[in-house]
C-alpha cells in the first residue's frame, strides 16, 4: 500500500483528504505542526509528502528544505493557496516536486499523486560515465574522482537522462514526458529549478548542463565550444 504523509493544519481539509485518498487505497498520515511532519518524514517511510506552505509553527517551504538538507528523499508536493510564478520557483528550489494550488476538488490532489508515483526512479545501466563523472544507478551514486555527488531523486534522474546522451539537445517537453509525464506550467518551473540545481552541483567536474534558450538543454564538457 503507498504511504502518504500529509502536513497541515486545515484540521477539516486533513480528514477530507485522509476519507477520500484512502477509498483509493492510500494510507494517510497527518500531522498539523512542520517540526512533526519533518520528524516523521526522517523517520518513517513514506512514499509521497503532501506539505501545506503555510503551518502554525514554520513554513512549508522551510520544512522542504530542511528535509532535502537533511537527506530525505521522499517525493514532495506541495500544497498551497499561494499561485504566484516567484513562489512556485521558490518550492521547487528547495526541493519540491510538484506544487498545487489547494484544490476545490481532492480529485486533482490523487492525481497529482499518482503522476508522482509513476516518475521513473532508476534506469538500465549499473554504471554510466562520461568525462570522468561516473553514474552507479544499483545504488543512486555520482562520483568524480574520489568525490561524491549528492543529488535528489529528480536531478539524478534528470542527470541518467542527459548522461547517456551526451551532447544531444532534450527539448523540455521531451524531458517533461519522460521524467515528469505533465506540461503544466509547474512542472517547466521546476524543470528549470532541477536543471539549476543539477548545475551547481556539478560545478569542479569539467561537465555542465548547456541552455540552448528557446531550444532545451543538454549535457557537454565545460571545454567543448558553445
Amino acid at each position: 500500500m503507498t504511504n502518504v504523509l500529509l502536513i497541515d493544519d486545515d484540521i477539516e481539509l486533513c480528514h477530507n483528504i485522509k476519507d477520500f485518498l484512502e477509498k483509493d487505497r492510500l494510507h494517510v498520515e497527518y500531522v498539523h505542526l512542520g517540526r512533526f511532519g519533518l520528524d516523521m518524514a526522517l523517520g518513517q517511510p513514506f512514499d509521497v509528502i503532501i506539505l501545506d506552505w503555510s503551518l502554525p509553527d514554520v513554513q512549508g517551504v522551510d520544512v522542504c528544505k530542511q528535509m532535502r538538507e537533511s537527506g530525505c528523499s521522499t517525493p514532495i508536493l506541495m500544497l498551497t493557496a499561494k499561485s504566484s510564478l516567484s513562489e512556485k520557483r521558490n518550492a521547487f528550489d528547495a526541493g519540491a516536486d510538484d506544487y498545487l494550488t489547494k484544490p476545490d476538488q481532492i480529485k486533482e490532489l490523487a492525481m497529482r499523486i499518482r503522476a508522482v508515483l509513476r516518475r521513473p526512479k532508476t534506469i538500465e545501466e549499473p554504471r554510466i560515465e562520461y568525462k570522468g563523472l561516473v553514474m552507479e544507478t544499483a545504488n543512486s551514486r555520482v562520483m568524480f574522482e574520489e568525490r561524491e555527488i549528492k543529488l535528489m531523486p529528480r536531478e539524478f534522474s534528470l542527470l541518467a537522462l542527459l548522461i547517456r546522451h551526451p551532447e544531444h539537445l532534450f527539448g523540455a517537453e521531451a524531458i517533461l514526458g519522460r521524467l515528469w509525464m505533465d506540461n503544466d506550467e509547474a512542472s517547466q518551473e521546476a524543470l528549470r529549478a532541477s536543471v539549476k540545481r543539477l548545475r551547481k552541483s556539478l560545478v569542479g567536474t569539467g561537465v555542465t548542463i548547456k541552455t540552448v534558450y528557446g531550444q532545451g538543454y543538454r549535457l557537454q564538457s565545460e571545454s567543448s565550444p558553445n
